[in-house]
């Protein structure tokens, strides 16, 4: 059985199990409101992107004479507000809210790159007059001033209804999930260059941007250590239902500037999960130190140009690590 599959299977089992206990309180009676702050940093992988290619002898052209995709820094902050009734039949639920913000971004500079004496291939968009690109013999084709950037940011707002359920005399808090995700997400890759032999400088520039609808499934679960001292962690599942669009673009000197419109709404899925420690006290202030890790599904990135075929983007798996500070307040 898939993860994914199980974890859809569990928590809407738990959602729809009559009441096996009440939610946790130590002792205390709830306010029926919370509000939390979070921030976090950390490492964005995203999968690789190749450019350029190299031609030489005779040989095959190859499309991965540049290649990136290293660790980009990572930063979100967010926003989420629980409301827990106190009517009988729904004070084991907590409704809530949130929206979070985010950026991912890196910038390289590759200095000289050399093709050693190969033809330096530089794949045009597919289509067009010069869509095939430009072919530069060497041995004198040397780039220099070669720089990356990239950067991936958005944002996203979720409503979502968990069910708390205390186990091992209260010491232990199940929480299945269910929710609605809208993200946004804007994505933008530069590479550059000059061919100082041949009088010529070039540049790529891909936006692409994604719109998604993501049902959740999620469970957490929360163990009391100590009075007011607790471990905790969880797993999400969310499924995406992708609108992405955008374009890709080569400028090369003496020529017009060669653009591709582009979209794709395949869907996907993305796994997270997270695991802390947390401190209460005065029954309505709350410290969490936390870990993070994302598996998202959904992250656009350009295909290989080859200039035989019309350039593509694709949804690509990419990982995020990272750690932060959670502050919530029971009003």
């Amino acid at each position: 059985m898939r993860f994914s599959t199980f974890i859809i299977s569990l928590a809407l089992f738990l959602l729809a199990f009559p009441t096996m206990s009440r939610a946790q309180n130590n002792g205390h009676p709830h306010s029926p409101i919370m509000l939390s702050i979070n921030v976090n940093e950390g490492n964005y992988r995203p999968a690789k992107v190749s450019y350029l290619g190299t031609q030489i002898g005779g040989g095959p052209n190859v499309f991965n004479f540049v290649q990136t995709g290293d660790n980009q820094k990572f930063v979100s902050n967010g926003l989420s507000i629980g409301y827990q009734p106190s009517v009988s039949a729904l004070k084991d639920y907590i409704f809530s809210f949130s929206f979070s913000n985010f950026i991912a971004y890196q910038s390289e500079n590759f200095g000289t790159l050399d093709p050693a004496g190969g033809t330096l291939l530089i794949a045009g968009v597919g289509v067009g007059a010069t869509g095939v690109g430009f072919g530069l013999p060497g041995p004198n084709n040397q780039i220099t001033e070669g720089a990356y950037k990239s950067t991936l940011d958005g944002y996203d707002v979720a409503l979502g209804v968990k069910r708390s359920m205390a186990l091992l005399d209260d010491r232990l808090t199940v929480s299945p999930s269910v929710g609605l995700q809208y993200k946004k997400l804007w994505s933008q890759n530069i590479l550059s260059g000059n061919i100082p032999f041949f009088v010529r400088q070039f540049g790529y520039d891909t936006k692409l941007n994604i719109e998604s609808f993501s049902p959740t499934l999620g469970l957490d679960l929360n163990y009391m250590i100590d009075s007011g001292i607790s471990i905790f962690g969880g797993v999400q599942y969310v499924y995406d239902f992708n609108n992405g669009k955008g374009y890709d673009s080569l400028a090369f000197t003496g020529f017009d500037t060669q653009t591709l419109r582009l979209s794709n709404d395949k869907s996907t899925d993305s796994h997270k999960a997270h695991l802390g420690v947390s401190y209460t006290f005065q029954n309505s202030i709350t410290f969490s130190l936390e870990g993070h890790y994302q598996s998202l599904g959904n992250t656009p990135l350009l295909d290989v140009r080859t200039s035989i075929a019309p350039v593509r983007f694709s949804y690509k798996k990419s990982e995020i690590y990272s750690a932060g500070l959670k502050l919530s307040y029971r009003f």
